[in-house]
């Protein structure tokens, strides 16, 4: 892991879908629907999207209650 400020750890791992999916335990579609509504973030990596580790973590605690 890289240091970011502050000496704070940054987490820039880029996962794909399926790893996302397998995760949330959805389908590959869902996630897609999910970055469609912009409630996960995502990276275009040539005609890939990637979500990185910290976006992954963003969406998690924007559906905890």
């Amino acid at each position: 892991m890289d240091e970011g400020f502050g000496n704070a750890p940054v987490d820039d791992r880029l996962h794909d879908l399926k790893t996302i999916a397998r995760w949330l335990d959805v389908s590959i579609k869902s996630v897609r629907r999910l970055i469609k509504r912009g409630e996960l973030g995502y990276h275009q990596v040539g005609s890939l999207k990637r979500v990185s580790h910290g976006q992954y973590l963003a969406y998690l605690a924007s559906t905890r209650r």
